[in-house]
């Protein structure tokens, strides 16, 4: 547990400096910081360690050496009142943050996960994804030992190792089940493209098509490229936003949306009832406004304006 008032130790590279070492203390701990746009952080560690542009990103650790968190964020109007985001809560998002399988596009289809032990810990096989590469090769339960002859200690080893996997290659784990060692090799499978379009109208209520500036000419729009809107469904997401036919979608979270397969990759890490922010082009204006997906399957039937 972390203390007010105890030492720490930022490194970092400040205004370019390159691997400057500050020290300072605890401040406070779980302070919340609120930035525009309605973004928010809270939870974070309070120091007085001198930290300044660059340091973001580096190392804050005790006087053991031990890393307990991550600089993010200084006041500007403020001396030696920086914030450091805990150790414990970014190794929550590692595992979403290096997720090899959606940034590799491949299927393994197992999920692995860290257990502590007398001997500090160890991973194992939290779940296996029916029909996927890893079923029937591994078990939940299974604990980890090695991965392509690599002992396994932390879950980093384990996703930082696997971001090298690539559809058709092999890996091979050493695993403990019931008392016995045991080598498997799963091979990994390619991952289809997820279909923009389908999730589109799924999510939101909308169909879409991609943008062309021959397209844009015969139908007299100002906007040249995005995603042209053809139907949207009566009382769906869309149409409860007010979104029309012959809007254009030019922008969905922090993307430009040029084509589908762009938007796939987008929208499919959307969750029912989640909202993003889309930017719709309707003639000579171009507005910006949130939309909350749908929380059940739409209803079946083509929506309103559809191309067929």
């Amino acid at each position: 547990d972390l203390m007010v008032g105890e030492t720490v130790i930022a490194i970092g590279n400040p205004l370019g400096y390159a691997n400057s070492v500050t020290t300072g203390v605890i401040s406070a701990v779980d302070r919340t910081l609120e930035f525009r746009r309605g973004v928010k952080y809270s939870g974070l560690i309070q120091t007085d360690a001198p930290i300044n542009p660059g340091n973001s990103g580096g190392p804050l650790l005790n006087v053991k050496g031990e890393l307990i968190g991550v600089n993010t964020a200084i006041r500007a109007d403020a001396q030696n009142i920086g914030f450091a985001i805990p150790i414990d809560m970014l190794a929550q998002q590692l595992a979403g943050m290096l997720d090899f399988e959606r940034i590799n596009r491949v299927a393994f289809g197992a999920a692995v996960a860290h257990r502590h032990t007398a001997a500090d810990g160890e991973l194992y096989v939290k779940s296996v994804r029916a029909g996927s590469p890893a079923s029937g090769k591994l078990r939940p339960g299974d604990t980890l030992l090695a991965l392509n002859g690599r002992p396994l200690r932390h879950i980093a080893d384990y996703s930082c190792s696997m971001l090298s996997a690539k559809a058709g290659s092999k890996v091979r784990l050493r695993c403990l089940r019931g008392g016995k060692e045991l080598d498997v090799s799963v091979t990994i499978a390619a991952k289809p493209r997820p279909d923009g379009k389908a999730l589109a109208r799924q999510l939101f209520g909308v169909t879409l098509r991609k943008l062309t500036p021959e397209l844009a000419r015969d139908l007299g729009l100002r906007m040249g490229w995005g995603l042209l809107v053809v139907g949207v469904e009566a009382r769906g997401p869309a149409d409860e936003l007010g979104v029309r036919l012959k809007d254009v979608v030019f922008q969905v979270g922090r993307y430009y949306t040029k084509d589908l397969d762009a938007l796939g990759m987008i929208l499919e890490d959307v969750k029912p009832s989640q909202s993003i922010r889309i930017g719709i082009a309707r003639g000579n204006a171009r507005a910006w406004a949130s939309i909350r997906a749908r929380r059940a399957p739409p209803p079946a039937g083509p929506a309103k304006g559809d191309e067929t």
